[in-house]
């Protein structure tokens, strides 16, 4: 059965994952939601760490560079700008809303993985969803680190960035793998099953491969959770797109020289904090470490694709007199100050 999904592109807002769903997201985190020892948040999950075997004998000789091409980004307030230009004297980067800013410090990065925490249309800056999503997205990049691959995140959970912002940085950062992390909250209607959804662009089997990997290292941990669990799409590998034909998730539109998924997870107030759980939450990174890993060494193509292999999900055009708020030049006129 084919579901149709609303979701509005706003130009400050996170990418979005039409979930259709009331959100529950407050603009405070809720800190006791990521103790260790907040019973509430805590449920017991029979799965046994990620065996890591890719990344326990991976040479960091062996793997391939970052794009040599690509400007790099330099992390300005836990944000990754992309670069414009760049010489012996310092740097230029585009800010969020479109604004120039330069300094000469910090010096800019290239990355071999980028890591997005992502949203929905309803996710604010600060908000538990974005909160967990880097939580993983920090434990992820911490596992690919020490086993020599150079990975960044491309922002904090505080900070509002349209997600063509985010794209445009994991492009400058050279990046040949991209992945967007977006456990949102879902809908009423609860299952047994995680609706794992792992989404590639379409026609690109770069990242159709790296979704079927994603899909097979992920699903199993997050399916050893025993809490209820939305049932509001489709779970499995496949390309989305949206009314126009093109990619539903704004971080997969456009050409980029890298292979690209959206780890899209419905998540209820119950699997939001297992999720959320510390140890849950490193199992989870592990597993998206070791199938990130074995992208860039190996040729498998994983699993969890499903027919049809593209659905179409309605999508509103974004509203183009939204106001910009830029975290960039907010905190340039702070530092002025």
């Amino acid at each position: 059965m084919r579901h149709v999904f609303w979701l509005v592109f706003l130009p400050a807002l996170a990418v979005g994952c039409g979930t259709g769903s009331v959100s529950v997201d407050v603009v405070e985190p809720t800190v006791t939601l990521f103790a260790d020892d907040d019973a509430s948040a805590r449920v017991e999950s029979t799965t046994t760490v990620v065996p890591a075997a890719i990344l326990a004998a991976l040479d960091p000789t062996e793997l391939p560079a970052p794009r040599s091409e690509a400007p790099g980004v330099v992390i300005l307030e836990g944000i990754a700008a992309p670069v414009t230009a760049s010489s012996v004297d310092g740097w230029a980067v585009t800010t969020p809303c479109g604004s120039d800013r330069d300094g000469a410090a910090p010096a800019p990065i290239s990355a071999l993985v980028a890591l997005d925490p992502a949203g929905d249309a309803r996710t604010v800056p600060g908000s538990l969803a974005l909160t967990r999503n880097e939580a993983i997205a920090e434990a992820t990049r911490s596992r690919l680190v020490a086993a020599g691959i150079e990975t960044l995140v491309t922002r904090t959970a505080g900070a509002d960035l349209a997600a063509s912002y985010r794209r445009e940085a994991a492009a400058a950062s050279g990046a040949l793998v991209v992945v967007s992390i977006a456990t949102v909250e879902g809908g009423a209607a609860t299952g047994t099953v995680p609706a794992l959804e792992v989404v590639h662009p379409a026609a690109d089997e770069s990242g159709r491969r790296l979704a079927g990997l994603v899909h097979a290292a992920v699903a199993p941990v997050v399916g050893e959770l025993s809490v209820p669990w939305p049932a509001d799409v489709e779970p499995g590998v496949r390309a989305v797109l949206n009314q126009r034909g093109d990619d539903y998730f704004a971080m997969l539109r456009e050409p980029m020289d890298a292979a690209r998924v959206v780890l899209h997870l419905p998540v209820s107030l119950d699997a939001a904090s297992a999720v959320a759980n510390q140890q849950n939450r490193r199992l989870i990174a592990d597993a998206l470490a070791e199938a990130i890993a074995e992208h860039l060494v190996s040729d498998r193509e994983g699993s969890g694709f499903v027919a049809p292999p593209e659905v179409v999900r309605n999508a509103p055009i974004s509203d183009a007199s939204a106001a910009c708020v830029d975290p960039l030049a907010v905190m340039a006129e702070l530092a002025d100050d």
